[in-house]
């Protein structure tokens, strides 16, 4: 396999084949797709291609056939292809970054020249924890670069075939400032220098919106996310909630507003309205322990509006309904009822959320939990 040609991708589901595979495919590369379960590698390796179709602002549909894969089991295989890759890209979700350290590690030993590493994770740090256990698995730091990304395109898989369907006109945001030598040129993969800030945009914009869409849709009785964007007092709910969240990222991170705005603009008038993703508000609700923590979404924003002196009450709404959230088949759900059953709603905001009863947005939170059922 050519270096220049090969990019190796941990994880082939929805974004290390939907985005990932999808955009290096298009610049005319090979993605190697490192696959743990072993199983589903060798259906896919079995089936030849896929399809990516892209839906949103316009339509348009990817047939990728020219790819590898290797099961992860297969260690010599994914070291040999790390050895000769270009460069290598995580998609295989932030709790299972530890678990592919050490293969990373005998890649960069192997190679002997650094190697970049795309972190296509939406977790907290996942950059820094990828980083960390590789150079604990043996790798010195000198030898790659684990570089932060914002993943911006939504992908979903279908139960009926290996194709897959995302969001037409979003990519990937790379730090320039991380990766070690020339960027390759790539539609759709923007290095950036703002990397930071273009990742909490999508935190407390993206993802805090899918979190109202998922836990106000309950409450009303939606099945998919586009039903409950449709809604008038939820859509009012999501314009205010994104109006504050894009105020004080400007304010917080420098970035440009006419950027913020037309993000904003197409957060509500494509993403959240796309049918054809035929997302879930099970699927944004889920985990929802998870999406209350500190430094999530929801909490995590309600900090950046305290720092910069705006409005919580748009996000507490969220809080409130997200502690109402029955979803008997998660198990984080359950969980939390049992805290609220056993503890009460204050528990949960001060053990999980970390807010203070002094705080504002506490009682606004309480106060919208006892308004909902």
């Amino acid at each position: 396999m050519s270096s220049t040609n090969t990019i190796v991708i941990f994880g082939a589901g929805n974004i290390g084949r939907g985005l990932m595979a999808e955009l290096v495919s298009g610049a005319g590369m090979l993605p190697v797709l490192v696959e743990a379960v072993e199983d589903f590698a060798r259906k896919l390796s079995e089936a030849e291609s896929f399809q990516v179709l892209l839906e949103g602002q316009q339509k348009s549909v990817r047939q990728i056939s020219n790819y590898a894969v290797i099961p992860a089991v297969c260690d010599s295989e994914v070291v040999d292809a790390l050895v000769n890759c270009s460069f290598a890209a995580t998609a295989v979700g932030g709790p299972n970054l530890g678990s592919i350290a050490p293969l990373l590690a005998q890649g960069i030993i192997a190679r002997g020249r650094p190697l970049n590493i795309l972190v296509c994770e939406n977790w907290p740090h996942a950059d820094e924890v990828l980083g960390e256990a590789i150079e604990s698995a043996g790798a010195s730091r000198e030898m790659f670069a684990s570089v932060h990304c914002s993943v911006e395109r939504m992908v979903q898989s279908s139960k009926a075939s290996l194709d897959l369907t995302g969001e037409y006109g979003q990519g990937i945001y790379a730090d320039a400032g991380s990766w070690i030598g020339d960027v390759p040129e790539i539609a759709g993969l923007s290095f950036r220098g703002d990397i930071d800030a273009l990742y909490t945009r999508k935190i407390f914009t993206n993802n805090a919106g899918h979190a109202l869409l998922g836990y106000l849709g309950f409450q009303a009785g939606c099945r998919y996310v586009y039903e409950a964007a449709e809604m008038d007092e939820v859509r009012i709910y999501l314009e205010e909630l994104l109006r504050v969240a894009g105020k004080a990222v400007v304010m917080a991170r420098g970035m440009d507003q006419s950027e913020m705005d037309k993000h904003i603009e197409t957060l509500l008038n494509y993403r959240y309205v796309n049918r054809g993703l035929g997302d879930t508000v099970q699927r944004v609700a889920r985990s929802p322990i998870r999406k209350l923590g500190p430094g999530e979404r929801l909490v995590g924003l309600v900090r950046l509006l305290q720092q910069c002196d705006l409005p919580t009450l748009p996000v507490s709404r969220v809080i409130g309904a997200a502690m109402r959230y029955n979803d008997p088949s998660d198990g984080e759900c359950v969980s939390l009822a049992g805290i609220i059953r056993d503890k009460g709603p204050d528990e949960v905001l001060r053990s999980i959320c970390g807010l203070a009863s002094g705080d504002i947005c506490y009682r606004e939170c309480l106060d919208f939990y006892n308004s909902y059922k």
